[in-house]
């Protein structure tokens, strides 16, 4: 794959090329191995990817919500619609240098240590809804509420967390939304990672 020709598209952040058309240094080697492919064997790999997915079965589920006449108790006019569709992975690695992964951890670990301050406090002493922080008909509504928790204290509220972002085109990073549900995303992980390890060379995966 000739890389040469190749400029950063304005109006954006590319990953991989700085404005001048350097590749970025954590990408130096990536470079180097894709930079030696053929489109066409590119191509073949992300064929190989799709192939090496759909045996494993993997997919993923997406959620739509279909507005209906239908209100339910919360004054909320919606239907979910669930549809399942295959995992998709592009065979380019997205890499990231240490320092700016860095910043990434740390951020996310700082905003789980609120997520989780903020579930003691609404499963205890609520001492939000006392200062008038966080709305009492608000806390109350949730169907997820208990309010016989109060006194319950376990290791750790928050048992996983995990945090989708993007990156804007000035290069900063945005959040997305918060997860807290299953851990879906360390099983998908590992699968990319093992389907990679297949698809390019020892040094790239």
């Amino acid at each position: 794959m000739d890389l040469h020709q190749y400029r950063a598209p304005q109006g954006g952040y590319d990953e991989a090329f700085d404005a001048a058309g350097e590749a970025r240094p954590c990408w130096s080697v990536a470079k180097q191995a894709v930079g030696s492919m053929e489109t066409s064997a590119l191509l073949e790999r992300q064929r190989d990817a799709d192939r090496l997915l759909d045996a494993e079965g993997a997919g993923h589920l997406v959620h739509e919500l279909a507005f209906e006449r239908a209100i339910d108790r919360h004054g909320v006019s919606a239907s979910a619609r669930v549809e399942s569709r295959p995992w998709r992975l592009d065979p380019l690695p997205f890499v990231i240098d240490a320092a700016e992964f860095a910043v990434l951890s740390n951020a996310a670990i700082q905003r789980m240590r609120l997520l989780e301050a903020l579930l003691v406090d609404c499963a205890g002493e609520r001492q939000l809804v006392r200062d008038g922080v966080l709305p009492a008909a608000l806390l109350y509504s949730l169907p997820s509420f208990r309010a016989h928790t109060a006194g319950f204290a376990p290791p750790r509220w928050l048992v996983h967390y995990a945090v989708d972002v993007v990156r804007a085109a000035d290069g900063r990073w945005r959040i997305v939304h918060d997860l807290t549900d299953a851990p879906s995303g360390l099983g998908y992980s590992l699968l990319n990672r093992a389907v990679l390890a297949r698809l390019l060379p020892d040094d790239t995966s």
